[in-house]
């Protein structure tokens, strides 16, 4: 007797057949199609079907850390939320998903998935930098301030407000 499996859902895969009752030993248990020799009682035989199951790699250097790391599985259509952080010195540069920068993102959801992914963050040293602020030529104040070695307009608005504040509140 030949028996095949029905076509699995698309979230779903063939795994293989239980023997439930008549004691018969299938060709090839794992195989959707398969035979067996029918014997004189009833015979039942089941197919089994698992959910498709993804893998995300998630990785991160040494300077900071990706939540969750390394390889995760994640069954189809379910949803999976990673969080970056950097070591204390470190900014997040870029955060890399399946090839494509998505920028400087702190988290990132892979929503319904339905494949492999990857995600990976880079992240770069801080710069020491000495702020100095002066009155009349005569330095007033100084002290390291760490700035990202890529000084970007949104670090420069950060700086300038810091700098604003600080000068505006009396401290200088």
């Amino acid at each position: 007797m030949t028996i095949t499996a029905n076509a699995a859902q698309s979230d779903y895969h063939f795994t293989g057949w239980t023997v439930v009752s008549g004691g018969v030993t299938l060709a090839n248990a794992t195989d959707s199609t398969t035979t067996f020799t029918m014997p004189d009682k009833v015979v039942e035989v089941k197919g089994n079907y698992a959910i498709n199951i993804y893998t995300i790699t998630a990785a991160t250097g040494s300077s900071g850390a990706v939540s969750p790391q390394g390889n995760i599985t994640v069954n189809h259509g379910d949803s999976k939320k990673f969080n970056f952080t950097a070591n204390e010195g470190y900014h997040i540069k870029d955060v890399t998903v399946d090839g494509s920068s998505i920028g400087t993102a702190t988290s990132y959801t892979f929503d319904n998935v339905t494949a492999n992914h990857t995600i990976s963050v880079t992240l770069l040293a801080l710069s020491a930098t000495k702020l100095r602020f002066s009155r009349f030529g005569k330095i007033l104040w100084a002290c390291p301030f760490f700035v990202p070695r890529t000084f970007t307009a949104a670090n420069a608005l950060q700086m300038k407000l810091f700098v604003h504040i600080f000068v505006n509140r009396g401290f200088a």
